[in-house]
């Protein structure tokens, strides 16, 4: 965790707006089988190779686990 404050991260939040709209996206999305395409997946026991990684400029999402 001292990664993250040395960086000075923030975690963000987004609203997408009604129930409805979000329940008509997720079916849209599972209907045309969209996946997102993620570049790494990391333990965040290993969050300096995640720094790293996201420097580089990933392309794609990069996956960071908990548990």
């Amino acid at each position: 965790m001292a990664h993250l404050a040395r960086k000075k991260l923030r975690v963000d939040g987004l609203q997408v707006g009604h129930r409805r709209a979000l329940e008509d996206l997720v079916r849209a999305v599972d209907r045309i089988a969209l996946r997102p395409v993620i570049a790494a997946e990391y333990a965040l026991s290993d969050l300096p190779s995640v720094l790293a990684h996201l420097e580089r400029g990933p392309f794609g999402k990069v996956v960071v686990t908990a548990a």
